[in-house]
């Protein structure tokens, strides 16, 4: 959604991007540029918590593509309401506290064979159990 106020680089009317430091309004690329080249202040803490705050606000979000039940013919594909429903289980989030579960969880993203080092983790019992609570969800 754009921003009301106009890109600190350019002036224009719209801008549908932040500055991931400031929080400054940018319109494109080219104008994030040219503002990373300008000395830019982090976000004060004393207005993180409210960023924050917003950013776990429950927005409505469009229906995309790949959501479409058309080409999900054997009805597996995960549904944006189940998957917000497994970032909102408190069980989950407990379990993702776990350093050494986010390190397990990293390195399956990094692998240059993915299936194989999914295969590994299934051993973890740490991850074993996180998984389990995660997919028990879809269920309900």
């Amino acid at each position: 959604m754009p921003s009301a106020a106009p890109c600190v680089a350019c002036a224009a009317e719209t801008s549908s991007y932040k500055c991931p430091t400031c929080r400054s309004p940018y319109c494109s690329v080219a104008c994030y540029k040219s503002h990373r080249e300008t000395t830019c202040e982090p976000v004060r803490a004393s207005t993180a918590p409210a960023v924050a705050e917003r950013a776990n606000e429950t927005r409505e979000q469009p229906s995309r593509a790949f959501e479409e039940d058309s080409e999900d013919e054997l009805g597996t594909r995960a549904r944006r309401e189940d998957l917000q429903r497994v970032a909102d289980d408190a069980s989950v989030r407990e379990k993702l506290r776990s350093e050494r579960l986010r390190e397990i969880i990293r390195a399956i993203d990094a692998a240059k064979d993915g299936e194989k080092a999914l295969a590994k983790a299934r051993e973890d019992p740490e991850f074993r159990a996180f998984t389990e609570d995660a997919l028990s969800l879809f269920e309900r």
